[in-house]
C-alpha cells in the first residue's frame, strides 16, 4: 500500500493499557511478527500510522506513546531511555508479546538500544531511524562530562522540583498553550517544522499535529530524554548488541547528520546503514514508501 503524507495521514485508532507506573496510549494494527516502534523526542504514535498500514501484511505493529509524549501523562518516577526501556518491557508483558523486533526513531532509537543490549532474549531485529553518536573521543569525552554534571544537577533537584510543581507547572502549562494557540498559523507550524523535513510536506494539518505534539510534551521529560541519550551506558549498549541491526538515514537531515550514522555503524557489530537521498529527519512521514520496503527487506529477510 502507498500512502504520501502530502495527499493523506493515514488514520489509526487510539487504545489505552494499565501498567504498573501508569496508563501508556499506543495504536496497533497489522498481521505478523510483533514489531515495537517508538517514537522519537517531541513525537509521538502518530509519526508511525504509514508504517502500521504499509506493513499490515508483514508484522504487527505495537507503536506507544512514551510517556510525557502524546497522549501518555508523564512518569513520577526518572523518565531516561534507559527507564523507557524497562516500560517498554511492561508494555510488551502486558500485551503478552514474548519477542519482538524493535524501530527506534531518533530518542527512541536510545530506548531500542537499551532493550535489545539488556533484553537480548526478548528482541529479535533492531531498526534504527536517524540516529547517530559522536566518532571522536574529544566529542565523546565532552559529551559524557555534560552528561554527568546535568545528570547530577537534574538529582539534587528532585526533590525541590517535585515540591514546586504547584506553583511551576500552571506556568509552564499556561505557555504551552499559548504556543498551542498558535497551531492555526501555517506560517508558525511550517517554521518549526522547517529542520525536521528536507521538503516541508504540503499538508496543514499534518504540520499541525506534529506542532502540537512538540509544544504540548511534558517539559521535564523532554529535559530527561535529551540528557539520558549522553549517558556512556548507552555507547556501551551499542557496543554489546548482537541482534542484526538496519540503521536508516535521511541524507539531507540536519538534526542527525547522516556522517553520525556512519560513526553508529562503526560501533554496532551486525549493522546494515542505509540512506535515503532527498530526505531529512523524519522519513517514515517524508518517504514513507521508500522507508516502508527497507523496513519490511530487513525485517523479513533471513
Amino acid at each position: 500500500m502507498n500512502f504520501s503524507p502530502i495527499d493523506s495521514v493515514p488514520f489509526v485508532a487510539l487504545q489505552q493499557i494499565q501498567l504498573p507506573h501508569g496508563r501508556i496510549v499506543y495504536r496497533e494494527g497489522g498481521n505478523g511478527f510483533p514489531m515495537i516502534a517508538l517514537h522519537g523526542w517531541g513525537a509521538s504514535s502518530s509519526y508511525w500510522q504509514w508504517s502500521i498500514h504499509a506493513l499490515e501484511q508483514s508484522c504487527h505493529i505495537y507503536a506507544p506513546d512514551l510517556p510525557g509524549y502524546g497522549a501518555s501523562p508523564p512518569l513520577m518516577l526518572p523518565q531516561g531511555a534507559m527507564q523507557m526501556a524497562r516500560l517498554v518491557i511492561d508494555f510488551a508483558d502486558a500485551l503478552g508479546i514474548e519477542q519482538f523486533d524493535v524501530n527506534g526513531h531518533s530518542f527512541g532509537a536510545g530506548v531500542a538500544l537499551y532493550l535489545a543490549a539488556y533484553w537480548p532474549q526478548r528482541v529479535r531485529k533492531v531498526v534504527l531511524t536517524c540516529f547517530g553518536t559522536f566518532g571522536g573521543e574529544v566529542e565523546y569525552l565532552l559529551i559524557n562530562q555534560i552528561y554527568y554534571q546535568t545528570a547530577m544537577t537534574s538529582l539534587l533537584s528532585a526533590p525541590w522540583i517535585s515540591l514546586t510543581q504547584p506553583f511551576w507547572r500552571p506556568w509552564v502549562w499556561s505557555w504551552q498553550c499559548w504556543m498551542a494557540s498558535l497551531s492555526s498559523m501555517p506560517l508558525v507550524t511550517r517554521s518549526i517544522s522547517q529542520p525536521f523535513f528536507y521538503q516541508i510536506p504540503d499538508n496543514d494539518d499534518l504540520l499541525r499535529e506534529g506542532y502540537l505534539e512538540f509544544v504540548l510534551m511534558d517539559q521535564w521529560t523532554s529535559f530527561e530524554s535529551v540528557n539520558s541519550l549522553g549517558d556512556p551506558a548507552l555507547r556501551k549498549a551499542m557496543q554489546a548488541i548482537a541482534q542484526p541491526t538496519l540503521l536508516i538515514g535521511g541524507r539531507q537531515d540536519v538534526v542527525m547528520p547522516f556522517a553520525s550514522l556512519e560513526d553508529a555503524h562503526k560501533i554496532i557489530p551486525n549493522s546494515t546503514l542505509v540512506c535515503i537521498d532527498g530526505c531529512g529527519h523524519v522519513p517514515m512521514v517524508e518517504q514513507p514508501d521508500t522507508y516502508n520496503r527497507l523496513v519490511e527487506n530487513f525485517l523479513l529477510g533471513g
